[in-house]
Formats: C-alpha cells, sequence, structure tokens
C-alpha cells in the first residue's frame, strides 16, 4: 500500500454528469451522438488542476505516482488504455472504447455498435463492490439505511412463517378429524345394516307343542290306527276269554 492508492489513481468517463460526491471536469463532447462526457474523481478535493483524467492529493500532478503500478481511483472501476497510452476507467458493467474523431469513453454493448468507436479490452478488472468502497455521498445513507429496511422484512418475517406454518398445521389437524370422524360413521352403518340382515335370516323359533297343535295331529292320523298321544289303554293283541278250552274227550269215554 502506497501513498496513491485510491482514491487516488486516474479518473473514470462518465456519460452525461458525475455521481453526487464526485468532483468532474469535462472531457468534451461526442460529435457523432452529442453525449458529453466527463472525468470524474471520487472525491471533491482529488481532482487534477492538470484536467488530464487523474485524481490526486492536493489536486497536484501525481500521474507518475499512480502509474507505479497504474490503477483506478476507486478499486471497483475497470482499467482501460487509450490510443495515446494513457489510462481511463469505467464501471465494471460498461465497456471502454476509442473514439475514431479522439478521445475515449465508456458505454453498454449498444454503445459500441456506433462505427466511430472501437471496443477496448480492460487492463486490470475492479474488484467486487462493497458499500464501504462506494464514492459517492449518497451510497452511506443508502448503505446505512438497507441494514434498516433489509431488517425490517427480516423481522416481519418470522410472524407471517409462523402463521402460515399454523394454519397448514390447523388444516392438516381439520383434515385428519374429518377423516377419522367420516371413517366411523361408515362403520357404524356398515355394522347396523348386516345386523338387521343377520336378524332377518335367523331361523324361527319352533312352535310349543300345545293343546290345539296335539288336536291337529289327531286330525291328521288315517282312521282305525290308534295314537299313543290320545291316553286311550294299550290294545291288546288277542282278546281274553274268561273260561278256558278244554281238552277233547278221549274216544269211549261218555258213552
Amino acid at each position: 500500500m502506497t501513498d496513491y492508492d485510491p482514491p487516488y489513481g486516474f479518473a473514470i468517463r462518465r456519460d452525461g454528469i458525475c455521481l453526487r460526491g464526485e468532483c468532474q471536469t469535462d472531457a468534451g463532447k461526442d460529435p457523432v451522438t452529442s453525449q458529453h462526457f466527463y472525468r470524474c474523481c471520487p472525491t471533491n478535493d482529488t481532482c487534477s488542476d492538470q484536467n488530464t483524467g487523474i485524481c490526486c492529493p492536493d489536486k497536484k500532478d501525481c500521474r507518475s505516482d499512480i502509474s507505479k503500478p497504474a490503477h483506478c481511483a476507486n478499486a471497483t472501476w475497470d482499467l482501460y488504455q487509450n490510443y495515446d497510452g494513457g489510462y481511463f476507467c469505467c464501471d465494471q458493467d460498461q465497456y471502454g472504447f476509442n473514439r475514431t474523431e479522439g478521445g475515449v469513453g465508456c458505454g453498454t454493448e449498444q454503445d459500441l455498435d456506433i462505427e466511430s468507436r472501437t471496443s477496448l479490452s480492460p487492463v486490470s478488472l475492479g474488484t467486487t463492490p462493497t458499500p464501504s468502497s462506494s464514492p459517492t455521498s449518497s451510497s452511506p445513507q443508502t448503505s446505512s439505511s438497507s441494514p434498516t429496511s433489509s431488517s425490517s422484512p427480516t423481522s416481519s418475517s418470522p410472524p407471517t412463517s409462523s402463521s402460515s406454518s399454523s394454519s397448514n398445521t390447523g388444516a392438516i389437524a381439520g383434515g385428519v378429524v374429518g377423516g377419522v370422524a367420516g371413517l366411523a360413521i361408515i362403520l357404524a352403518l356398515l355394522w347396523y345394516f348386516m345386523r338387521r340382515r343377520r336378524q332377518k335370516q335367523s331361523p324361527q323359533t319352533q312352535m310349543p307343542i300345545t293343546e290345539a297343535s296335539m288336536l291337529q295331529h289327531e286330525s291328521l292320523q288315517p282312521p282305525g290306527i290308534p295314537s299313543e298321544l290320545d291316553g286311550r289303554g294299550s290294545v291288546s293283541e288277542l282278546p281274553s276269554h274268561k273260561d278256558t278250552v278244554h281238552e277233547l274227550p278221549e274216544s269211549g269215554e261218555g258213552r
């Protein structure tokens, strides 16, 4: 690190006007497009009185010092070398070019399509921009306000995530309870209809033996066949005779 590190170095070319907080010197107008270019340095006290596109302390000529090695006045700018061996810088989203009528500038890819411009390759690329390395005076306000703006969504995001998760949990719980209740109702209906079906298909109870059924049974018996259940006496196989049968008299007796 030397005494001529950024914010000292080669100036950047801007189209139209320098950013707030930057000092500027006129770099002329493009005769083809009428665009006005300016040489811009990071701070108000670094623009050289020589009007040569260098940013030096105390507005002195420090070209030899910022060329060992050559670097931009802002570490995030890309360094280019123009047609006469000098240096200039561009933002990282732009490209350096030479103009055929003289001068250099920075622009987009569409700006390079103009016939009077010749694109250049960068000598060195700048570092990734950080809030602390921004050259504008508005950048500290932006960087100081950005944590506030970024912290507010962060602080408000947990309630949103918790509310969404609770609503999802409630929906899932409601679905489970509804499913269990519906299944219970279906099982109850199945049990009820199966029970009724069993009751209809069960055999009827036998009729008890009563006097009416006995009479009906006797009426169905053929005539002349005694019934065992009529209460009558038993039928003898042979009729009984009071007198015994005597044997036949032998011949000669009684004669």
